[in-house]
């Protein structure tokens, strides 16, 4: 899937325009969003890679600062494409520059609702079934957790495990 950027609904609404998740299909790759500096001419775009796995040292970068949204999405895009180079991996519908996507409005963004479902109750009879070793014999729910070690029996507690009395 081509990378796609997304308004990021964590920033608050005044920043939403300049606060993109990139997206690559459903994974979320990366952000972009514009920082405050003192002088408002000074804008700095940053941007980021996460979410992936690191490609080696020297393969590319995972975060920088562009003076302008438009770098900003081609450093990012360029970086992507080294990571997909990288880990002998393309996008699948061609490559197409990072772009927008189309914003709802806020009302269509979070206005929905959706009815939770509950989790079926297991049964009584898969609640009580006891763990069954190697052997196929239930074991002991304290032993369950640890296995022997060799030599060693499974019941009679652990050596140097005796709790201190407090002083």
């Amino acid at each position: 899937m081509p990378l796609a950027l997304h308004s990021n609904p964590a920033s608050a609404p005044v920043r939403r325009k300049t606060d993109h998740l990139v997206m690559s299909g459903q994974l979320e790759v990366g952000r972009i969003y514009k920082r405050d500096t003192p002088n408002e001419s000074d804008s700095e775009w940053l941007w980021a890679i996460n979410g992936v796995q690191r490609a080696a040292p020297g393969i590319m970068r995972v975060a920088g600062i562009a003076p302008s949204f438009e770098q900003a999405k081609a450093e990012l895009q360029e970086n992507w494409e080294k990571w997909l180079a990288w880990a002998n991996l393309q996008e699948m519908g061609g490559a197409v520059p990072l772009q927008p996507e189309l914003i709802p409005a806020a009302s269509e963004e979070f206005g929905g609702t959706v009815q939770l479902q509950p989790e079926p109750t297991p049964a009584a009879s898969e609640l009580a079934q006891p763990e069954l070793d190697i052997a196929g014999e239930a074991r002991s729910s304290e032993t369950a957790s640890e296995p022997a070690g060799i030599g060693q029996s499974t019941g009679g507690g652990r050596r140097g495990s005796r709790r201190r009395k407090p002083r």
